[in-house]
């Protein structure tokens, strides 16, 4: 009789915090939900059993059916997903949108500049850095990447057969490395001594 009365206590606690966590979720009704999402789990049978890995994929093919703003479902608690560039500024440029919702835990990306939960160390790289790469020096780097990206582009243009199968890993390595040193080191060689062997390399 005990046992019982604990379990419906336990019960009732449960449906409490998942109403609360439902009502808290209230402003997000009007946006889309992705599809197939259940009652009470929401979203959660898509996710289970998966890997990180198998994990970050769903969610990326979850943002790519989605025109500007909408949600998973993890049971009653929305995860929302931005896909528009208008709205994605308007989230970077507020300063109390840091914070990444609590699945970022469970899902072992670790603690980068953007995958770090609290957004503490995204905060101070910033601070460090604005005062460095300001407007009038950014702008000032825009010939160089273009440049390097045309350069890109023509290569890749060769292989543009229908056919090849690319690696464009190689190729943006490439790409990326040239912008960096030619616009933190002022080197404007083609290519640097050295680069493919360091390209290929790289562990990324």
């Amino acid at each position: 009789m005990v046992f019982i009365v604990l379990l419906s206590i336990v019960g009732a606690l449960l449906v409490l915090q998942y109403l609360l966590l439902f009502y808290a979720a209230r402003y997000s009704v009007s946006i889309p939900t992705i599809q197939p999402s259940y009652p009470i789990v929401g979203n959660i049978p898509s996710f289970w059993g998966k890997s990180s890995k198998q994990a970050l994929w769903a969610v990326v093919k979850s943002f790519q059916r989605v025109d500007r703003m909408g949600k998973l479902m993890i049971g009653p608690k929305p995860i929302l997903l931005v896909n528009h560039p208008d709205l994605l500024q308007q989230i970077l440029m507020r300063g109390d949108l840091h914070d990444k919702p609590f699945f970022y835990d469970f899902m072992g990306l670790g603690g980068g500049l953007i995958t770090e939960r609290d957004g503490k160390r995204w905060l101070m790289e910033r601070k460090v850095l604005n005062p460095t790469f300001n407007t009038r020096m950014l702008t000032s780097f825009l010939p160089i990447m273009d440049a390097r990206a045309r350069k890109m582009v023509a290569n890749l243009g060769t292989m543009a057969d229908g056919r090849t199968v690319v690696d464009l890993l190689k190729y943006v390595g490439e790409c990326t490395l040239e912008i960096v040193f030619n616009t933190t080191m002022g080197r404007n060689a083609n290519e640097l001594p050295g680069q493919r062997e360091y390209v290929k390399h790289l562990d990324m």
